[in-house]
């Protein structure tokens, strides 16, 4: 009766007295128009109560309604039984489930899909700080624990954390592999950082990066043993220290060093947007120079009227 009177509190109350009787719907194969109406109330107030509790945990509220707890956890289980995960990573989203969370992303058979859902998401839905930030650190190990690790999100991850030092931490063990496809992957990485435009987080990824053969301190000649009497012949001949030779690793590394550093700073991105402007200009010099031999008629008679120089933009 309260139910098809809309008094959806009064029904709510109902249905968790109802505690098996209830449950055991939602698990059945076709829950009814009532079973759905009631069943979003419930993750309705118990979102709300778990948002109360974890932005003021020092209020002795108490701890949340058993029955709410148990119609939510069948809720979980039935969309993992289903596949439904995303419609479970959005709930434990916005009831600050991090445990649900990690276990929405270890049961699903395409975990790359759900974490690139959850990045997603987790922009979008989740208000708190805090949780966010919990979020994005449970998304970095994820991508990181992944068959191929997945360095672009795990970078975006740690861009939203602003942990530079993190960033070029990966870009550096990612520019380190002897091979063309992670150089690629370290300059593309780079190209979508700079896009960000954050320019005090770039820099540190820049001062983060591996030092190059070229900047790294010179290393003191050892001097032999000096003989009486030869002190200020030795002063005189001290030959300066020396500089080793850097291997063809090392100048691979600083070649790619160069690259990145370069792109962070928005030179290289500079350079290809002339570059490409550049290439796809169509101007017909030929207008342009017509245009320019009227000005200059346009100005030369404006001077010989007034008998003063006029400026060429004066006749625009």
């Amino acid at each position: 009766m309260h139910y098809h009177l809309e008094q959806f509190e009064e029904s709510l109350t109902y249905a968790l007295g109802a505690g098996k009787l209830f449950t055991d719907q939602i698990t059945s194969g076709k829950p009814s128009q009532y079973v759905f109406t009631i069943l979003s109330k419930v993750i309705d107030k118990y979102i709300k109560e778990r948002m109360d509790r974890y932005e003021t945990p020092d209020d002795d509220k108490g701890p949340i309604d058993s029955r709410l707890e148990t119609i939510v956890e069948s809720m979980f289980d039935r969309c993992f039984s289903e596949g439904n995960i995303r419609q479970a990573v959005g709930i434990a989203l916005e009831s600050v489930r991090l445990d649900k969370l990690e276990e929405c992303i270890r049961v699903s058979s395409d975990s790359a899909a759900t974490l690139s859902y959850t990045l997603e998401a987790c922009q979008t839905l989740v208000q708190s700080r805090n949780f966010r930030d919990q979020v994005l650190k449970v998304l970095v190990n994820r991508y990181r624990q992944l068959e191929t690790p997945d360095y672009q999100n795990m970078c975006h991850c740690l861009m939203l954390l602003e942990d530079h030092a993190s960033v070029a931490s990966h870009l550096s063990e990612v520019i380190k592999k002897d091979d063309d496809e992670s150089e690629l992957l370290a300059y593309q990485i780079a190209f979508d950082l700079c896009e960000s435009d954050i320019q005090h987080f770039l820099l540190g990824i820049r001062n983060g990066l591996p030092a190059i053969a070229s900047e790294r301190q010179p290393e003191p000649a050892a001097a032999p043993p000096a003989a009486e009497g030869d002190t200020e012949m030795k002063d005189e001949a001290a030959a300066p220290p020396a500089v080793p030779e850097p291997t063809e690793e090392e100048k691979k590394l600083e070649a790619r060093v160069k690259n990145l550093r370069s792109i962070l700073s928005g030179e290289k991105t500079i350079g290809i947007t002339l570059e490409f402007l550049f290439t796809n200009n169509n101007t017909d010099m030929l207008i342009l120079n017509n245009m320019k031999a009227v000005l200059e008629v346009c100005a030369h008679r404006s001077q010989s009227v007034l008998g003063a120089h006029v400026p060429v933009r004066t006749c625009l």
